[in-house]
This record gives structure tokens, sequence and C-alpha cells, in this order.
């Protein structure tokens, strides 16, 4: 069947069904049809294609037009051959009716009967923050810093994972050897580092910030210093050492001092959330 009589056969398909075929309304449409038919309940604006194959953009125009002098209109288009996956689909999103030839017969697919895209959703994975907490091991700013940790995690699924050294492990106590091959272990997983500096002067805390400040980028190194004499006395080599670093480099470490562990808290919450907020940006997703 020619083109020509397949679209004759279409329009009277709409005449044996009470439509009447009218002219001079086409410009009541968003995008012209090709033939307008009406009844006393709606328009129909019937769009033909010479090939298989039309842009969405096309199809989109056509869909605007859902109404005219108060009746509602429906848009269908006219296919000489069934097309393609993505036609049908961008169809049927925009709620445009099909026609299509098919071995000499007229098939009509409504709305309800095109297909609907799938949409995959892909899990998200919530960003993790590795940290490695670093302060005299027994000593009451320690145990602030872990339990922030912990009230993050259980409010926001386990987003960090925190490291700390621990002097005795298993009941033993690490050689100078193992201690410092624990830390870089340790260095070496965790992406952040957060030390925390009060009166009580310890050797070991003192090896994980230098090795932090030779391993990892300034500005993944938060320093937590205590507000008082006696902690700039105790630590006053290192701080030094960092100040001097400043100096010449023009470059230095996240450095806090907090007055109380309450305010010690705050600054490790409000610094977590920080990181967390951007690795979540970086991710494509908002956070907070």
């Amino acid at each position: 069947m020619s083109m020509e009589n397949s679209i004759q056969k279409l329009l009277k398909t709409y005449e044996s069904k009470g439509f009447e075929k009218v002219i001079d309304l086409e410009y009541l449409f968003k995008f012209r049809p090709n033939f307008v038919f009406k009844s006393k309940e709606k328009f129909i604006g019937i769009y033909t294609r010479t090939s298989a194959l039309i842009n969405s953009s096309v199809v989109e125009r056509i869909a605007q037009t859902t109404e005219i002098r108060s009746l509602p209109a429906k848009n269908v288009i006219f296919f000489p051959k069934i097309p393609d996956h993505n036609v049908l689909l961008d169809c049927s999103k925009n709620r445009v009716e099909v026609c299509y030839l098919e071995n000499g017969v007229l098939k009509f697919v409504e709305v309800e009967e095109l297909p609907i895209a799938v949409v995959k959703h892909v899990k998200y994975i919530m960003p993790k923050l590795s940290v490695f907490l670093s302060s005299k091991q027994v000593i009451d700013e320690r145990k602030s810093a872990e339990r922030i940790v912990n009230v993050i995690n259980l409010k926001y699924q386990q987003p960090i994972y925190p490291f700390a050294v621990e002097k005795n492990k298993k009941g033993k106590v690490l050689t100078p050897k193992e201690l410092k091959l624990e830390i870089m272990n340790g260095m070496v997983d965790c992406e952040y580092f957060f030390g925390i500096l009060t009166e009580d002067f310890s050797s070991a805390t003192e090896l994980e910030i230098q090795v932090a400040l030779k391993m990892k980028k300034l500005e993944n190194i938060r320093l937590y210093v205590k507000d008082n004499d006696q902690t700039q006395q105790a630590w006053k080599d290192l701080l030094f050492e960092i100040q001097l670093k400043y100096k010449i480099k023009g470059k230095t470490v996240w450095y806090y001092p907090f007055p109380d562990k309450f305010d010690l808290e705050e600054e490790i919450r409000k610094d977590i959330i920080e990181i967390l907020s951007k690795k979540h940006r970086d991710n494509g997703s908002f956070f907070l």
C-alpha cells in the first residue's frame, strides 16, 4: 500500500468513528499537524511521517498541545512502519499516540499500550572517610574524639573508618619497631590525620605527627591543640617545627586551639561533616 493510500485509509478510519475533518484550525496547535479532526468531545491532530524516525524535540513540541477551545486535544503520529523502541519511548513519555502500517494494515498504539522507560536506580554508595586518630592513649580528649566518630557513624550509616594505634595490642606491649610499623600501615590506609595535643607529652604521638607531616597532604592534617601554657610547653619543639615549615614553604596544617573537651568535640564534629560534605559534592550528590 502506498503512503498516500495509507494516509487516506487513516483519515477514513477517523471519519467512520464520527470525527469531522476540519481545516484552517492547524494554527491552534503548537506544532502544526497535517490533519485535524474534531468531535463533540475532543480534537485530534494527526502528524504524518515519511520515515519511522522522529526527533525527540519534535515529539515534545507536538505534545505541548493538550487543549483547544476548552476541549481536550489528542495527538497521533503516523509512521509508514513500526518505529524503533526509542521513538516509542519518546511518544510514551510525552503521551503521544502512534499509528503505523504493518502488512497493509493500520496499527494503532494508544498511550497506555506504549512501552515505559525503566529507570534503573543505581544504589548510592555513601562516601567513606578514613581517619587516623592520634593522641596520648589514655586521655579524656581521645575518648571525646572517639565518641564523636561513633555518634556520626550511628547517624549517617557508618561513613567513617577511624584508626588509632594502641601501644598495648592483644595484651602485648609493642616494641618500637612494631609501633612504627603499625603507624606506617595506618597512615597508608587513612586519608586524613587528626592529632590531639594536650598537657601530656607522648613520644608515640609525636612520631605519628612527624610521619603524617611527611606522608599526608598538609590540607588533610588537623591538629587540635589544647589552649594552655602547659600544652604549649610540652609540645614546643614540634609546634616550632610546624611554624618553621610555614615560614619556609608558605604551607601549614589546620591548627585548632581548644579550651576544653566540649569545644574539641564540636571542632572535630564540624571538620568531619565538612569533609563528608566535600566528598559528597565530589561524588555528585548532597550531604546535609
